[in-house]
């Protein structure tokens, strides 16, 4: 398994899976998932990383649904559904795996975060993201600002 698209630690009370695009390259979006699992790991918290960048050497989305499969299985094996699921959600086509990766996941975890870091479906609503925030699952919204939770109030009631 690469170990650059999934990391492997034990899986508690306080697991997130966290899935996010981290650096390299070393951008916005990525450089705030990584500043984001830095807190969390800071404050106790023990992650396992499903890496979405597609700047890794030799990334592929079959690479990536294979990690997630597999890391799934390794969750169901150990009968361990404590974890909470952080999804940093993509602003375009990327929701799709998002979307994945929330409907296979979003039986068998407690909460699933979403981290708004994209205006561009905040302003102009989207029927991907409307199916993404219809996985009947308690969610929690992260957001940039005041003005996105107004934004996504507005478009996504």
């Amino acid at each position: 398994m690469d170990s650059d698209l999934i990391t492997s630690v034990p899986v508690n009370r306080r697991c997130i899976i966290y899935c996010a695009p981290m650096p390299p390259p070393f951008g916005g979006f990525s450089l705030a998932s990584q500043n984001m699992a830095t807190h969390l790991e800071t404050n106790g918290y023990s992650l396992r990383i499903l890496n979405r960048s597609t700047k890794l050497r030799g990334f592929s989305v079959y690479k990536y649904i294979v990690s997630s499969l597999l890391l799934f299985a390794q969750l169901l094996l150990r009968r361990e559904f404590q974890c909470l699921m952080y999804v940093q959600l993509s602003g375009g086509y990327g929701q799709v795996m998002d979307l994945l990766l929330m409907a296979l996941f979003s039986p068998f975890f407690r909460k699933i975060i979403i981290h708004h870091h994209s205006f561009s479906y905040a302003k102009n609503p989207r029927l991907l993201t409307r199916i993404v925030f219809s996985i009947p699952k308690p969610i929690a919204h992260v957001c940039q600002c005041d003005h996105m939770i107004s934004l996504l109030k507005a478009n996504y009631p």
